[in-house]
């Protein structure tokens, strides 16, 4: 059987998850300031959202 390697949208979309943690961890010590959490979490909602659309226009493709 085949190993099936994950998409490289699945890739992108768990590096930015990586990166918005890391980003999170280290501001989060400082206090909590609504901004921050906001742009740390900005490269982790720009990758769902090209995930989102890959998938949606990879699935429209199928049919």
């Amino acid at each position: 059987m085949p190993r099936v390697w994950p998409s490289t949208t699945t890739l992108l979309l768990a590096i930015a998850a990586g990166v918005s943690g890391t980003a999170l961890s280290t501001h989060a010590h400082d206090g909590f300031h609504p901004l921050v959490i906001a742009a740390c979490m900005l490269p982790l909602q720009v990758a769902g959202l090209v995930w989102a659309i890959t998938v949606v226009s990879s699935q429209r493709r199928c049919n």
